[in-house]
């Protein structure tokens, strides 16, 4: 009995990635095992037991067994994931929540740090591609401006390697799933509620390198052209990856003070693209000389410890608590089981 059992959990052990690999994220019942294997159904039970006990499987009470998706050597349950930082503004805790829910499902992150550079995407793509990942997490570089690595994203698809794009994809790459956020929305809710105040002349400081500076562009205007308002123009202003960097890196405003002389100096209000523009922003108005400038409104995205340790402290939407981990953790895993990975766009709210 022990010696059947061990062979057919090893015949079972050798089929999952198959299983997977054709969509089959269910095990055939044990009726079924037993009579395709010429054994008992109690020899059936220990079988699955053991590959349950490896977290090969898992049962589900009146349902049968399921993939989990993990294999069974250690370094198989790895997710990769591709990444500007893991040090800088909310990227260590994002990476911290995330590792936790990969744990959680006994899978663990592989971090890999683009510094948001076309280069060194390329660079760890190619290393990759000689042992790829079984997943590759990916926060594009630059998405707003043509990428030259999409041949090597196409060539990791096909050596089995799922791909899913964390808040955007590549254009060219936009049948592939991503777990993305609601930035026209979440920036029509922000231009709303300063025009509930009572703003009008409102400005903005988005990121021209991303997507998600685009869309939040596009919210806006959007939000003031249905309400009958004049689009600002010259009070919009753009950053690019290596003004972040020096703000970053050395604590340069250079950029944020030239749009408060140039473009902010009649705005009530200004819309920023995340907290750590909002946090410089509002400081830099704060020392301005001129004191009207301090009662400029801001408000923001992500609802990190910035927008509550500012002075004065500022709004900011953010996500439901660990959503976007949780939700890019079921989508990267849903393939290794067989089951259906669907594209998503998270909700911005307000934070109470």
């Amino acid at each position: 009995m022990a010696i059947k059992y061990k062979w057919l959990a090893a015949k079972l052990r050798e089929q999952l990635p198959d299983y997977a690999a054709r969509g089959q994220h269910q095990l055939p019942t044990e009726a079924e095992l037993a009579s395709r294997y010429k054994v008992s159904r109690q020899t059936v039970r220990q079988a699955l037991a053991q590959l349950t006990q490896e977290g090969l499987i898992e049962k589900r009470q009146g349902s049968g067994s399921f993939l989990t998706g993990r294999l069974r050597s250690f370094d198989q349950n790895i997710v990769s994931i591709l990444i500007s930082s893991d040090s800088d503004y909310t990227y260590p805790t994002f990476l911290y929540h995330l590792r936790h829910e990969l744990q959680r499902k006994n899978f663990m992150l592989r971090v890999h740090i683009t510094d948001n550079d076309i280069a060194k995407e390329r660079s760890i793509l190619s290393e990759l591609l000689s042992d790829p990942p079984r997943v590759l997490i990916v926060e594009p570089v630059k998405s707003t401006l043509p990428n030259p690595n999409l041949d090597l994203y196409r060539t990791l698809l096909r050596n089995q390697c799922h791909i899913v794009f964390l808040r955007h994809s590549y254009p060219q790459l936009n049948k592939i799933v991503c777990v993305g956020e609601d930035n026209l929305s979440g920036s029509r809710m922000l231009t709303e509620h300063l025009l509930a105040q009572g703003h009008t002349s409102l400005g903005a400081l988005f990121y021209a390198d991303d997507l998600s500076g685009s869309e939040r562009y596009q919210g806006m205007i959007e939000s003031l052209r249905d309400n009958g308002l004049p689009l600002p123009d010259a009070s919009v202003r753009w950053f690019h990856t290596f003004e972040l960097q020096q703000l970053i890196q050395k604590r340069d405003t250079d950029f944020i003070k030239k749009a408060i002389q140039e473009s902010f100096s009649s705005c009530t209000a200004i819309l920023c693209h995340n907290d750590l523009i909002a946090y410089e922003l509002i400081r830099a108005l704060h020392m301005s000389s001129d004191p009207r400038l301090s009662e400029i409104t801001v408000v923001s995205f992500d609802h990190s410890y910035l927008c509550r340790t500012s002075q004065p402290s500022f709004l900011s939407l953010s996500h439901r608590e660990h959503e976007l981990e949780q939700k890019l953790t079921e989508t990267a895993l849903a393939p290794l089981k067989g089951l259906p990975a669907n594209s998503s766009n998270l909700d911005w709210i307000f934070q109470p």
